[in-house]
C-alpha cells in the first residue's frame, strides 16, 4: 500500500486524511475487513474505472484508492485521480508526500 498524500485537517474525515493506494490484494486483506458491504462494493466499482488513471499516475496496480483519517475511523473509497483531479481547479487540499509504503493500517498515525 502507497500513502501519497496527506490533507491537513482534512474536510470529511475532521482530522488529518491521508491518500491511500492499494492493490487488490491489499484492499482485500487490508482495508475491506474494515468496511461495510456497500462501500466495499462501492470501493470495486470505482477501482474498475481507475486502472487507467492509476497507470498515469505511476502505480497501475494500485488502483483502490481511500481517503483515511489518521486515526483509522473514517476510510473512504475514491478514484484514483481524486487529489489530483481538476474539480479542484488548481486548489486541491492534498500535499504530495514522498511515496511511502505502508504495510500495516497503523503506520499512518505516524505518518
Amino acid at each position: 500500500m502507497l500513502l501519497r498524500f496527506k490533507w491537513k485537517n482534512c474536510d470529511l474525515c475532521d482530522s488529518d486524511g491521508y491518500w491511500l493506494e492499494a492493490t487488490e490484494k491489499e484492499a482485500v486483506d487490508h482495508i475491506f475487513p474494515l468496511l461495510n458491504d456497500d462501500t466495499i462494493t462501492a470501493s470495486k466499482e470505482l477501482a474498475r474505472g481507475s486502472k487507467v488513471i492509476a497507470a498515469t499516475m505511476g502505480y497501475p496496480e494500485h488502483h483502490f484508492c481511500f481517503l483515511i483519517s489518521n486515526d483509522i475511523t473514517f476510510i473512504q473509497p475514491f478514484k484514483a485521480g481524486y487529489p489530483v483531479h481538476q474539480l479542484w481547479n488548481g486548489y486541491s487540499p492534498f500535499e504530495e508526500m514522498n511515496p511511502t509504503e505502508t504495510i500495516q493500517l497503523s503506520e499512518i498515525k505516524n505518518a
